[in-house]
């Protein structure tokens, strides 16, 4: 959403500070060189991205050197793409080749041993080679693959996450662009909360959402109902929702509580009481207000519905009420 008539995110700044934050942590730890396979530590230090369906290949690998510009080996087709279109690293920086790929090309395809022969020569160009080599993760292939080349190699993961750790004003920006994102889809999901609709569905038009919206990597939605949030199976199905169910989808507490500083979304969006194994029922207000009973729990512990033009209580009241 750049313009030129607005200044937004300033993103030549953005890579530039990222690149930078990775060398600084390099230079601070016992490592001569990074090598990267995790797509986000490779987009942090490249500003490079091919892709959600890249995310669980292990392909391709960042060499960034302790000083002097990264190397990246990449899909053939990928890295003239990087040459033509990504000029904030020298058209040098981007390679053809790729690693093991988890395994699926072992050591009698030569592939792992050609990758380990190209990064020893970067090594070596930086006066590097006997300096220990930091990774992130890869496949058991390409880890032997280095080892048979005589490359040491270290845990390149604490470098990475000091580099990460402080957020630049850019990075921030982009965080509350995402928020706000997210904001919609809570909302969307809100709105689709009614019986007979399936959580695989509200699942399905969320990820359309987020997609529509300009989100560029999207992990299942975790969504849970009913008699499925206890014991939590961390993944969504296809069954309906029912009258009073309690349903819980990934990341909407958060949302729902930050709403509640303001008075009107408070109103708007109740918070929903700790459900207690079996105990709390479904079940209209004329059934559970009794003089034997607690009566109905106030806005503070119980999301109420209205169904027919009669307000109904999402649980049976409780003697004690629990925050969220």
């Amino acid at each position: 959403m750049a313009v030129d008539w607005e200044e937004r995110v300033d993103l030549p700044r953005l890579r530039q500070d990222r690149l930078e934050n990775t060398k600084t942590a390099l230079r601070e730890s016992d490592l001569g060189a990074l090598l990267l396979f995790d797509q986000n530590n490779i987009r942090y230090a490249t500003s490079t991205h091919i892709g959600e369906w890249a995310r669980d290949k292990s392909a391709r690998c960042a060499l960034v050197p302790r000083d002097g510009d990264p190397v990246m080996w990449d899909f053939g087709s990928a890295a003239r793409h990087h040459q033509l279109y990504a000029p904030w690293l020298p058209a040098s920086s981007w390679r053809a080749g790729v690693s093991s790929i988890r395994g699926a090309l072992p050591e009698e395809t030569g592939v792992p041993d050609a990758l380990a022969a190209h990064i020893l020569e970067e090594l070596r160009a930086n006066g590097l080679e006997r300096e220990p080599v930091g990774i992130d993760l890869t496949d058991m292939e390409t880890l032997a693959s280095l080892h048979r080349k005589g490359i040491p190699t270290a845990n390149a993961q604490p470098v990475m996450l000091e580099a990460r750790k402080v957020k630049t004003a850019e990075e921030i920006a982009l965080l509350e662009h995402a928020a706000a994102i997210v904001d919609a889809v809570y909302e969307r999901i809100y709105t689709m909360l009614r019986p007979g609709v399936r959580e695989h569905e509200i699942v399905a038009d969320a990820h359309k959402l987020l997609f529509e919206l300009g989100s560029e990597q999207v992990e299942a939605i975790n969504a849970v109902s009913g008699d499925r949030c206890n014991p939590h199976p961390h993944v969504f199905s296809d069954r309906l929702l029912r009258p009073g169910d309690q349903a819980f989808f990934d990341m909407l507490l958060p949302n729902v509580l930050r709403r509640q500083r303001d008075a009107f979304s408070a109103r708007r969006i109740q918070a929903v009481s700790r459900v207690a194994r079996c105990g709390h029922r479904a079940g209209p207000a004329r059934g559970e207000h009794r003089s034997n009973r607690d009566g109905l729990a106030d806005c503070r512990g119980a999301r109420v519905r209205e169904r027919g033009g009669v307000f109904w209580p999402a649980i049976r009241a409780w003697p004690r009420r629990w925050s969220l």
